[in-house]
């Protein structure tokens, strides 16, 4: 796993580990204006996810976190709205195959859909996977068992 860092300074420790990586993890956040603002002209989130297909990383596995704090909270929309377009530009301009693109809602804050879903989370209301590994009312699975199965090699 890669996890990018925000700082310039840590690029280099970033590249040596995206060189071993099969797979990358890039996080991005939800709320209006920050993931414009890293998406947009001078925001890394692009700058990561060139240089993860640079370094030869063939899978990405894309957390859009603090789902929370959107407006509304746990915003569905608002979800589907940053998917679209970090798939097109992963598959379009950094050539990653859709296939090999996997984006997941989160809420790290509270711990929503990192390591399990619970039934009283909002998120669970669109966005989890049944306990039998089935599509639910969304079909997301949790953060952790996404990774083991990139890891794996099953996606």
């Amino acid at each position: 796993m890669v996890f990018p860092v925000c700082y310039r300074f840590l690029l280099h420790l970033e590249s040596a580990g995206a060189v071993a990586a099969d797979v990358g993890l890039l996080v991005v956040a939800a709320p209006e204006g920050e993931f414009e603002a890293g998406f947009g002209g001078g925001g890394q989130t692009k700058e990561h996810a060139m240089l993860l297909k640079s370094l030869g990383v063939t899978q990405v596995l894309v957390a859009i976190n603090k789902l929370d704090a959107t407006t509304p909270p746990f915003s569905r929309a608002r979800f589907d709205e940053i998917a679209r377009k970090l798939q097109e530009y992963l598959v379009n301009v950094c050539r990653f195959k859709a296939s090999k693109v996997r984006v997941l809602p989160v809420a790290a804050f509270s711990g929503d859909n990192v390591a399990v879903c619970e039934a009283s989370s909002p998120l669970n209301k669109w966005s989890c996977e049944e306990e039998d590994g089935s599509s639910g009312s969304g079909g997301f699975p949790t953060l952790v068992k996404e990774q083991v199965a990139h890891i794996q090699n099953k996606i």
